[in-house]
């Protein structure tokens, strides 16, 4: 199979409004593994830059594209940033209901059935990371808020055992946006 490179700069926006592109995590990736620290920082990174006014680089995510698959490029590095500011969108959709503009740039249309499949496929094959995807992807407002009374413990922390980590950092980002929304009034 035939791999073309190429260098862009896009921002968050461009990069989940992609057409019909499915980021494509293949099985010999490494599971999700951010925790709450490593997301926090690139939460507080991109909120403070954004309450600046200020461009923030988040880093490189490097996709390679298959001649057959040209829809469907495989994430060769980035994918922890990439299912980070994934889940990040999906928390905007539930913050902000009405724009549906949002909650389009989490999924992809099919064009050969009425299914919608989420943005990002998870091939990686000693973990659950894709149904995790797709269980976060359903959460509703109400689903975040029970989630997180029913599995935060007294310090404030998810444990492994509770939820997986991409639920654990879409319930700790949930908990951080609502908290900024609510303190900017």
């Amino acid at each position: 199979m035939a791999l073309s490179l190429r260098a862009e700069q896009k921002n968050i926006t461009d990069l989940f409004n992609s057409g019909e592109d499915i980021y494509v995590i293949p099985e010999y990736q490494r599971p999700y593994s951010w925790n709450k620290d490593t997301t926090y920082q690139l939460y507080s990174d991109i909120t403070s830059h954004f309450l600046d006014n200020e461009d923030y680089f988040v880093g490189n995510i490097i996709m390679a594209r298959g001649q057959e698959e040209r829809k469907r490029p495989n994430i060769v590095d980035g994918q922890q940033r990439l299912i980070t500011l994934w889940i990040w969108i999906k928390v905007l959709t539930v913050l902000h209901p009405n724009k549906s503009r949002i909650n389009r740039l989490l999924t992809v249309e099919s064009l050969l059935s009425d299914n919608i499949l989420p943005r990002i496929d998870s091939k990686v094959f000693e973990h659950d990371d894709q149904q995790n995807i797709e269980d976060v992807k359903s959460f509703t407002k109400d689903d975040f808020e029970k989630e997180w009374n029913d599995k935060v413990n007294s310090k404030g922390d998810i444990s492994e055992q509770k939820a997986s980590r991409i639920a654990a950092n879409a319930l700790y980002l949930y908990k951080w946006m609502r908290e900024s929304y609510e303190n900017l009034g």
